[in-house]
Parts: C-alpha cells; sequence; structure tokens
C-alpha cells in the first residue's frame, strides 16, 4: 500500500512537472520509455479499479447462483474468494501487458540510445583507472579507421603522440584521484589506423560510480581542421603576407627567446636592420604592384645569403632585419653584412625594366644584459646613423648613438614647445653681385637661442624637425616672418629680394602653393621676389606629383633655386627637366679656387654649364678676395659669405644698407667710393651702396 501511495505521489509530481514543462513551452525528448512511462501512470487507476470490479462482480454472481439454487452454507464465502480469484487473474494478465509493454518500450530506448552512439560522429570510448579500453564506439571507425573489437584491452595512451602523454596522463590521474570536479578536457594528437596524427580534442567524465558504466568515459572529436585553420591564422599573424617572412612580432620574439637562453659569457647575438635607400622613387614610377614585386626579389635574396638557423623578417614597409645566431666573430657579422649589401645594391627586374635602389644596413651586437627590444633599437639606431652618414653603407652601434637619440627626442620636444613660445629668430645673410657691388638680396637662416642650451645651431635643428614634421610649421614661420622683413625694407626703398630654404617635407606637404601665394599675399610682397632654395638631392628624388608643385610655383612668379650644388648626383640631365632658376655653388668647391686645380676646373665648368642653361650663378662661402677675383674671371654672376658679411640680424642689416653698404672693393667696382671700416673684426673695405 504505501510503496503504491509512492507511484501514485510520483506520478502526480511527474504530471504536475509535464504540466509545467507545457505551459513553458518546453519541448520534451520524444524518448518512447519515457511516453510509456506517461501512459502506465495514467492507467494506475485503473489497474487498481478492474480487478477489483471484475473480482466484486464474480463473486456476486456466484452468490447469486447460489441463492438461486440452494441456499447453502459458506456460499458467500465461496463467492468472496472466486471474486478475489478472478481479480487477482485479472491483475496478473494486466501485470505481464504492462511487463511485455515496459520491456518494448525499454528495448526501443536502448535501441534509441545505441542509435545515437552509432550515429554520432564523436568517438565515445570506456576505460577503467589504469586507461585501458573497455568499450568503443562504431565512430571509431570513420574518425580514426579502426575497428571498434580490435580497440579493446589496449590502453588509451598507446595511440597518443609522445609530446601529449604527459599532459593526457597528468590531467586522467587528477581527475581519478579527485582533484578535479568530475570532467576534464584536453586536445592530443592520435594515430590513427594509417598511421597519421590526427589533431583531437576529448572530454573525459567520470562515471565509475555508475553501475552500468563503471569507468571513464571519453568523447573525442577529430579537431584537424579546426587546428589547421588556426595554426594558418596564427601563421598570418606572426608573418608579413606578402613575403612570407616573420614579421616584427615574430621576429623579437625568437629574439628574446635566443637572448633568455645564451648567457652572457657565451657569443653575442647579432641583430642586422636592412633599409632600402630609394624604395619610393619605385613605387611612385612604376606602380605599388612593381613595388610589391621588387620587395618580394629583396626577400629571396636575402634568404639566401644567411644560413639555415638564421632568421630573416620584414619589419614594415622596406624595412627588413636579419638575426645571426651562431656568428662567433663580429668580423664574420660585419661580412655577412656587407654582402648583403653588396647584393641589395645589385639592379632589380621589374616588369621589363631595372630599377637600382640601394641599401643601408645597420648591425647591433647583444652585451651581457641587453634585452631584444633594446636590441633591436639598437640596430635601427645603427641605420639611421647609416642614412644621415650618406646611405649604402653599413654603421655598427655605439652608445654615443642612442646618447644621440635622446638628444634627439629632447630635442623634438624643446622645438615644439619653441615654435608655441616664439622662441626662434632669423639672422639674414645678404647676397652681392659681384661685378657692381650692389646687394641684391638676403638670404634668412633660423636662429635659436635656446633658455637652457643657448643658441643652437641650425644644423641641429633642422634633421630633427625634418625628421618630426615639425619643418612644416617651422618652415611656414620662417617663410612668413623673412616676408614680412623683407617687405618692410623694399617699402623703404631698398629693392632687395629674399631667398628661403625650403625641406624636402615641406616640398612633399600638401597645400604647398597655396601656402606660399597666402604668405606673399598678406606680406604685400611680389612673388619674383621669393627665391625658394631647394638642396640638390631633393630636387633628384623628385616625384611627378613634387615636379608638378615646382611647376605651380613657378606660374605663382616664384624663383626656384638648387642649394648647394655639385655635392649631390653626377649627372645633371635632370636640370633639363626641372624648373629651376639659381644655381647655389656649394662652398666646398669656392675653398678649394686656387688651391685644387680639380675643383677650380669644376667650378669654372658649373659657372659655363649655368650660363649656357641661362641660370643665375650664385657662389657660396666666399671668404678671401682671391676666390671673388677668380669667380669674377670666371663669370660668376652673384655671391655671398664672410668675406662680404656674416649673418646679420634684422636690425644690423637695415644700418649696413643705410649707412655703409656691404661689397668688397675690386676691379670690377670702379665707380664705387671706398671707404675704410674699422669698426670691422675682419677689416674687410667696403663701399656705400647706392640707394
Amino acid at each position: 500500500m504505501l510503496r503504491r501511495t509512492g507511484e501514485h505521489q510520483q506520478a502526480n509530481a511527474l504530471d504536475r512537472s509535464d504540466v509545467a514543462h507545457q505551459k513553458e513551452g518546453v519541448q520534451r525528448s520524444p524518448d518512447p520509455a519515457h511516453a510509456s512511462r506517461r501512459r502506465a501512470r495514467r492507467r494506475l487507476p485503473l489497474c487498481v479499479a478492474l480487478p477489483v470490479l471484475v473480482g466484486a462482480a464474480v463473486g456476486a454472481g456466484v452468490q447469486l447462483v447460489a441463492l438461486a439454487t440452494v441456499s447453502r452454507p459458506g456460499a458467500a464465502a465461496l463467492a468472496v474468494a472466486v471474486g478475489v480469484a478472478a481479480a487477482l487473474c485479472v491483475r496478473l494478465v494486466l501485470m505481464l501487458h504492462d511487463r511485455a509493454r515496459l520491456g518494448a518500450a525499454l528495448a526501443a530506448r536502448e535501441e534509441h540510445f545505441r542509435s545515437l552512439v552509432q550515429a554520432s560522429s564523436d568517438v565515445i570510448t570506456v576505460c577503467d583507472d589504469d586507461g585501458v579500453i573497455t568499450y568503443c564506439s562504431p565512430a571509431v571507425t570513420g574518425v580514426f579507421g579502426y575497428v571498434p573489437d580490435e580497440m579493446l584491452g589496449r590502453r588509451i595512451t598507446d595511440l597518443i603522440h609522445l609530446e601529449d602523454v604527459r599532459d593526457v596522463h597528468r590531467r586522467i590521474a587528477g581527475l581519478v584521484d579527485g582533484g578535479s570536479d568530475g570532467t576534464v578536457r584536453f586536445e592530443c594528437r592520435v594515430r590513427d589506423g594509417r598511421g597519421n596524427w590526427v589533431e583531437t580534442e576529448s572530454t573525459v567524465t567520470d562515471h565509475r560510480g555508475n553501475p552500468s558504466v563503471q569507468g571513464l568515459v571519453l568523447n573525442t572529436r577529430d579537431v584537424s581542421d579546426r587546428a589547421a585553420l588556426e595554426g594558418r591564422l596564427s601563421h598570418l599573424v606572426h608573418h608579413d603576407a606578402l613575403t612570407d617572412l616573420p614579421n616584427r612580432s615574430l621576429f623579437r620574439d625568437r629574439l628574446r627567446h635566443l637572448l633568455d637562453g645564451r648567457s652572457a659569457r657565451e657569443h653575442p647575438v647579432t641583430v642586422l636592420v636592412v633599409d632600402l635607400d630609394r624604395f619610393k622613387a619605385v613605387n611612385e614610377a612604376a606602380g605599388h604592384a612593381a613595388g610589391d614585386t621588387l620587395l618580394m626579389q629583396c626577400a629571396r635574396r636575402l634568404r639566401r645569403l644567411v644560413r639555415g638557423g638564421d632568421t630573416v623578417a620584414r619589419l614594415d614597409g622596406d624595412a627588413f632585419a636579419v638575426l645571426l645566431e651562431d656568428e662567433d666573430e663580429r668580423s664574420g657579422a660585419l661580412d655577412v653584412a656587407q654582402r648583403l649589401l653588396d647584393s641589395l645594391n645589385a639592379p632589380y627586374a621589374v616588369a621589363g625594366r631595372e630599377h637600382v635602389v640601394g641599401a643601408s644596413v645597420g648591425v647591433a651586437f647583444s652585451g651581457p644584459n641587453t634585452s631584444a627590444d633594446e636590441l633591436l633599437v639598437d640596430a635601427e639606431l645603427a641605420l639611421r646613423a647609416a642614412k644621415r652618414a650618406g646611405r649604402n653603407r653599413v654603421e655598427v652601434f655605439v652608445p654615443e648613438m642612442h646618447r644621440e637619440a635622446v638628444r634627439r627626442v629632447e630635442l623634438e620636444a624643446d622645438i615644439r614647445r619653441a615654435l608655441s613660445a616664439s622662441e626662434f629668430s632669423l639672422d639674414y645673410q645678404p647676397v652681392l653681385d659681384l661685378h657692381s657691388g650692389y646687394v641684391v638680396g638676403v638670404e634668412a637662416l633660423l636662429r635659436w637661442n635656446h633658455p637652457r642650451r643657448g643658441w643652437v645651431a641650425p644644423v641641429e635643428v633642422i634633421p630633427v624637425a625634418e625628421e618630426s614634421g615639425l619643418i612644416v610649421p617651422l618652415g611656414r614661420w620662417i617663410l612668413e616672418e623673412a616676408c614680412r622683413q623683407v617687405a618692410r625694407w623694399r617699402r623703404a626703398g631698398f629693392e632687395i629680394d629674399l631667398a628661403v630654404n625650403l625641406s624636402a617635407r615641406q616640398l612633399s606637404a600638401p597645400g604647398l602653393v597655396d601656402s606660399v601665394a597666402s604668405v606673399l599675399r598678406s606680406a604685400g610682397m611680389p612673388a619674383s621676389a621669393l627665391t625658394l632654395e631647394i638642396t640638390e638631392n631633393v630636387l633628384v628624388d623628385t616625384e611627378d606629383r613634387t615636379l608638378s608643385k615646382l611647376v605651380l610655383l613657378r606660374e605663382l612668379g616664384v624663383r626656384l633655386a638648387i642649394d648647394d650644388f655639385g655635392t649631390g648626383y653626377s649627372s645633371l640631365s635632370y636640370l633639363q627637366r626641372l624648373p629651376v632658376d639659381v644655381l647655389k655653388i656649394d662652398r666646398s668647391y669656392i675653398s678649394g679656387i686656387g688651391i685644387k686645380p680639380e675643383l677650380t676646373s669644376l667650378t669654372s665648368t658649373i659657372i659655363r654649364l649655368g650660363q649656357e642653361l641661362g641660370l643665375t650663378v650664385v657662389a657660396e662661402g666666399i671668404e678671401e678676395p682671391a676666390q671673388r677675383d677668380a669667380l669674377l674671371e670666371m663669370g660668376c654672376d652673384l655671391g655671398q659669405g664672410f668675406l662680404f658679411a656674416e649673418p646679420l640680424h634684422a636690425n644690423d642689416v637695415v644700418r649696413l644698407l643705410t649707412e655703409r653698404g656691404l661689397t668688397v672693393t675690386g676691379p670690377a667696382s670702379r665707380s664705387a667710393v671706398v671707404e675704410d671700416d674699422d669698426d670691422d673684426d675682419r677689416g674687410a673695405e667696403v663701399v656705400r651702396l647706392r640707394a
């Protein structure tokens, strides 16, 4: 009776659960056994009442028959006995029927789960505490190529890669010892029936306490496709997409690993950083596709020149790095660097054309406590030094380069601050007509009186401003200030011109032509009075887009000059395509006049070349009267230098223009009135400027 009561309560609870699930919209699994149990619970009252009713009916019938025939003692007992017997028989029949139905439901359930296991793509394995397999699902045939029966009795670890066995054993042992929450997961390589290693992922659940299982259940799946995809993604993350070389991140990891595993007493680690010198010109002239082809050729050359254990990486753009792991001597590393330089200087055949770009190399050697980042930075500092020294060379890092880099960073911050604090000023160096002695113009030169360092030379300021991009706002300020000053002098009656230096960064900056036009308009100075000086190397490397800016400046009326002429490329053919008006001969030629015959001859040749091309020639750095006289004989038009005047403050320029003039006496200045200038420290003779 208690059991029946419990069954009734359980049935009622399950029915209420079903009703709740239905109200919540939960779809239950179509388990045949579960459905049979629900139907059995619903028929339970009928199974109990039906035998009782049948027994009562039979007993009542027997009683009526006995009463209808002969009234005998015990007829009622007989009727009850017959009724009970009938009820028990009916109950027995119903129980047998239910047992048959439950057996069929159980068989259907077992078939259902067997089908799920057999149809599953995961391999289900049961093993004991020692890892011996006691059951393996049929999926093992499709996944690993084994027959389930041949897996029985084998150890799990016999199929796992030796490199993964220790980790798998540790995780399973932790599960067996109760060190986990009943489930562990791991990935390992499993050997399949063909001898190949398959990447797998397994989940192990402890079912040793389940009498129907009594073991550890492993659910294993093949994740080779996922592992391959992850491998490809990892390769893309750590390699350059164009050259397939390691990228900066992977290069640093390898460098860090090598430094961590090598003691300070062993051979130093060598890092070479390589940068192509004129790669940008290839991109602009032949297109980015040609540039990409050149980079791939460069990568192949680097690979061929290093050993198998060395690492070649592409850092970014046209910069590469080489890690030499087993180079014992510094001289050997420098030999490798020179071979790399020679190989990269050879012409590249791209799209039917040959391109020569050249390269620069920075070399750094590890010290006792050098980190990976420090060593890479040292090599890049050496590369920068090679670039500043003229390119196409190898430079080795020295500590002074790091101190110089720190100083440049500090100087950049100071330049930025000085721009906002108006600490810069301008000096002006006069330019004279060597034949007449008249001052025809001035060149604006930057000056900076630093609050702590004192006067900082332009040769220190300009390169830092150029690299940081500060040269653009600084150059704009120089142009505005100089144009305003010269415009005031011109309004005062001094018809002099202005020359201002223009850097490569300014030339490539957007809006240059509009900026120059705006400054001239604001200052009230004619464009013909302004000469923009550009160094020879910058003009030779001029791209078509930049060349169009020069043409627009010429159309605006501005004159263009090649500064430091003779210090760049030996080819002069570019003069025919550049819209220039003035050649300024570098002071290195002027200083050799009368001393070095070859420099004297070259200076004369440059002057004749300028005359034939219709260009004005200006000699820079004239310091001796003999130099001036020789330039006059060669036919040079204009000159500037300490022989005439040092760069002067604006107030000093006005005083000299109004009081004494700035031209040195000579054979060509016959009409000048000469007077001695006792105040001049150099004792130079000057003549009064005709106003």
